[in-house]
């Protein structure tokens, strides 16, 4: 039955709360590249604007917001995993804006850039190690999501599109071979009462860090009462991966270590994982990544 529920959770039909993030995968990704003669590859996501080359590329995102719209963001991170970066010093100065024409990835013609709303702007410059280097952008998206939520537009998803002059940025799409390195949304929603007098009791409240990590990293939570207490792994699909810690426990701070390995003592491979905790009072779960 928790297998379930935790299944349930990650597919996001279960109800939010502000202590649970939400983790959105995109419904559609790609990238548009109208003087490209070879054909898409589906795997990767490009953005340059860089005349010399005749490099025009722009990235296209959508994930599925309504199920909440009218909500109250808290936080919104957009995580992209970057493979590939032009020039050296690897920076991209770029854009992002609200798409206002209808499309998915499977019938757009990624020949044809998308129409765009230039007044739903937000900027971001993708920075780091050039070249071939694998860096991960956690990019706060919240303002810029928010205005979707808030005035319920039409979510035909955002553009990525690079500044004048500026060289490549190539990052994993949904359809990466490493789970890991696709993208997706974190959300964090506030939690409202309709009552005017409203008492606030105290609440488990628990991070990892680091997190990505390879190939250890530390669940540490605060627990507001006496408890019993049982930490879990589960994978992405919310299977059952590894139990890390069940007994009662005082009110306090504490922590344990996951090393990445299984119940039988397996090594996982790269992906998204969830540490679970459970009390008498509720359950709290929240996303981790392994990259190896």
């Amino acid at each position: 039955m928790r297998v379930v529920f935790f299944s349930v959770f990650i597919i996001l039909t279960c109800l939010l709360s502000a202590m649970e993030p939400v983790i959105l995968l995109p419904t559609d990704d790609m990238y548009t590249d109208p003087d490209n003669t070879a054909g898409q590859v589906i795997t990767q996501l490009w953005t340059a604007n860089f005349q010399p080359s005749g490099n025009f590329q722009r990235i296209m995102m959508r994930f599925d917001l309504e199920p909440y719209y009218g909500m109250e963001l808290e936080s919104a991170v957009l995580s992209l995993t970057r493979f590939y970066s032009c020039p050296a010093g690897g920076t991209t100065a770029s854009y992002f804006y609200r798409i206002k024409e209808s499309w998915d990835e499977n019938t757009w013609d990624f020949r044809s850039h998308i129409g765009y709303d230039p007044m739903t702007n937000m900027p971001f410059v993708f920075s780091g190690n050039g070249g071939n280097a694998i860096v991960n952008f956690d990019i706060d998206v919240t303002d810029f999501l928010q205005i979707w939520l808030t005035e319920e537009l039409d979510n035909y998803g955002f553009l990525i599109m690079s500044n004048s002059g500026q060289k490549f940025s190539k990052f994993h799409s949904k359809e990466s071979s490493v789970e890991a390195y696709r993208p997706y949304l974190s959300l964090e929603f506030s939690s409202t009462s309709a009552s005017e007098e409203t008492v606030e009791l105290p609440v488990l409240t628990a991070r990892n860090y680091p997190n990505p990590f390879n190939p250890t990293t530390t669940i540490a939570y605060s627990l507001p009462s006496d408890s019993n207490v049982r930490v879990s792994i589960y994978n992405s699909k919310g299977q059952f991966v590894d139990l890390l810690f069940e007994y009662f426990l005082k009110k306090g701070d504490y922590q344990h270590n996951w090393d990445g390995l299984d119940r039988k003592n397996n090594s996982v491979p790269s992906g998204i994982y969830y540490f679970r905790i459970e009390t008498d009072q509720e359950m709290l779960a929240k996303p981790m990544v392994l990259i190896k």
